[in-house]
């Protein structure tokens, strides 16, 4: 959706993901805050796409509060200007903003740009209304091509499972951060003290590829609520409904979405040749991999994903995740 011109004078624009057909576009003299006010009432999932492509600032993006996440990771402007991500999201959370993360290709095709970004889903089934739900209820992490399979909060420390990474951090509010740093790592138990005692948290991992991996944040008051009955005792999954594992399609009985499949042709095309289209549907796909250093190997005998456990409800010491969506929707 296109809003008003930057403070630097670009024009730029809102993703807004599952508007009704029938939405009207932007109105003459409509605010960016006013769009993305319209754009979540009307039940889209709305994004504050590429900030660091068009150098957006922290002013003009503190103006949008019904956003549900910030783009971390835009594979098409790392590829095209290496102008991928940045620390939008940290200032944003810093300033007491509630935003996810998000990380897509933004494939042109152009260049080779596809297949760069994407997020995991935790759903139950591969549908538009209940990704949507997902989506702004912040059940998913955004990825490069590394996995999150699982984090919480045994004690006072945040427990990473993962694929195989060279670094794990913890991020917090300003320069508060831990750190696990080892080649083919994929466990890591990060003391939660050393990213303050107010404000949130969150999990980035990459690999020796140098390929990323985001949580959304977790806020402070989550863990607060949950009773910690010594180091072992709490086990509050703070981010479970972020994190689950592959599971093979051959398990679960299921065939490659039509989605899935029009990316395979897409691939095949792009491998032989430039490709011009407008853009592919953010999903990752059981494609085979590819030569180009900006397409990431994708296993085949993986076709969808789903949870791997039934999504989490109050039950002693486990908990659901407190909501992190934005402010509206």
């Amino acid at each position: 959706m296109r809003v008003p011109d930057t403070g630097l004078g670009e024009k730029w624009h809102l993703l807004a993901n599952g508007l009704p057909l029938d939405f009207a576009p932007t109105r003459a003299g409509e605010t960016a805050a006013e769009l993305a006010r319209r754009c979540a009432a009307a039940g889209a999932f709305v994004t504050i796409v590429h900030p660091e492509w068009y150098s957006l600032g922290l002013e003009d993006a503190m103006t949008i509060d019904a956003a549900h996440a910030v783009e971390v990771y835009n594979h098409t402007s790392a590829v095209r200007t290496s102008r991928g991500g940045g620390s939008l999201l940290d200032q944003l959370l810093a300033q007491g903003r509630r935003l996810n993360a998000l990380a897509s290709d933004d494939a042109h095709f152009l260049v080779d740009d596809a297949f760069g970004g994407w997020v995991m889903v935790k759903a139950t089934s591969n549908e538009p209304e209940l990704l949507g739900k997902a989506l702004k209820a912040g059940h998913y992490h955004s990825t490069q091509g590394p996995a999150i399979h699982d984090i919480r909060l045994e004690g006072h420390e945040v427990v990473v499972e993962c694929s195989p990474a060279f670094g794990i951090y913890l991020l917090g509010k300003g320069s508060r951060a831990v750190q696990s740093e080892q080649r083919g790592q994929t466990t890591a138990r990060l003391p939660a003290g050393r990213t303050g005692k107010e404000g949130f948290m969150r999990v980035v991992l990459v690999d020796d590829q140098k390929r990323s991996a985001s949580s959304s944040p977790q806020w402070r008051e989550a863990a607060a609520q949950v009773p910690v009955r010594g180091r072992d005792a709490g086990d509050c999954r703070l981010f479970a409904n972020q994190c689950f594992r592959w599971r093979p399609a051959s398990e679960l009985g299921a065939r490659c979405s039509d989605a899935v499949r029009g990316r395979r042709r897409a691939l095949r095309r792009l491998e032989s040749g430039p490709l011009h289209a407008q853009g592919a549907a953010q999903e990752p796909s059981a494609a085979r991999g590819s030569s180009s250093p900006f397409l990431p190997t994708v296993r085949p005998d993986l076709a969808v994903w789903r949870s791997a456990d039934p999504l989490p409800t109050r039950d002693g010491d486990r908990c659901r995740p407190a909501a992190a969506a934005g402010s509206a929707g």
